[in-house]
């Protein structure tokens, strides 16, 4: 049984706020001032995380931009780094439209309820399947099917806190910290396979900030990080937002299913 420690609380930052305003590094060596009249006496990280994670399940359009780097291992062994960016729109239950570029790739995803297509732009093919259903029922199917895997698929998905009890075995409060000039919550999540720090918000509305994926599965640890801007929790977002654009110079190619389907 996976056992996620609970209730682990901020008390020494608390304490010291008593004091009046206080200062800690973060993770770039700077200082961060903690206002004193920030009450950390409630901090738990089950209650960090599940705010977190009622605040993205709560929101029913969402938008954001992502700016991501992720280590990639050379046959000689050394670690070298790559970036890319990814943009998306979120329309529960049934609507999702993902853009996708790094090094690599470069792609854009469609899902209106009835189809999902993906375009990979740098092969100039695309593909498409019968989809009815929900954005989680239609993620789920293809990654078991297909092994195809959306970039955050588990974070806008309904059932994000479920996953995160059945799959984390240890949490730690690191502690309070600074992205690009917000004050957050730093978590440490761990797991048998990853380990997930996550940057909590730590204002009106506990969004994700900043997310750094470790995977203890290989001895070079490699990492992945994604950084948040431009949340929108109530987005217009219109029909045609869902709608593929498949440019017309790209061939239709078949998804191959998954070895063992």
């Amino acid at each position: 049984m996976l056992i996620f420690v609970r209730g682990m609380t901020a008390a020494v930052l608390a304490f010291t706020l008593m004091l009046g305003a206080c200062s800690v590094t973060d993770d770039s060596g700077s200082e961060t001032t903690i206002p004193a009249t920030y009450d950390m006496s409630g901090i738990t990280i089950d209650g960090l995380v599940k705010a977190m994670t009622d605040t993205l399940t709560g929101a029913k359009s969402i938008t954001m931009h992502v700016e991501k780097t992720f280590d990639d291992i050379l046959e000689t062994g050394h670690k070298v780094q790559y970036s890319g960016a990814i943009d998306i729109a979120l329309r529960r239950p049934d609507r999702l439209y993902v853009s996708y570029g790094d090094n690599f790739a470069s792609r854009e995803v469609w899902f209106d309820g009835n189809q999902f297509v993906l375009q990979d732009h740098l092969a100039r093919v695309h593909g498409q399947l019968p989809a009815a259903g929900t954005v989680d029922a239609t993620l789920e199917a293809l990654a078991e099917k297909y092994d195809v895997v959306m970039p955050l698929a588990g974070l806008l998905g309904d059932n994000v806190q479920q996953l995160i009890d059945e799959n984390l075995q240890y949490g730690l409060y690191i502690g309070f910290s600074d992205v690009e000039g917000v004050p957050a919550h730093h978590v440490l999540l761990s797991s048998d396979t990853a380990d997930w720090q996550f940057w909590i918000d730590a204002g009106e509305t506990p969004l994700p900030l900043k997310i750094v994926v470790t995977d203890t599965t290989e001895p070079s640890e490699p990492q992945q990080t994604f950084l948040f801007t431009d949340w929108d929790l109530a987005a217009d977002l219109p029909d045609s937002m869902f709608t593929p654009d498949i440019p017309e110079d790209s061939a239709l190619a078949a998804f191959l299913p998954k070895k063992g389907n």
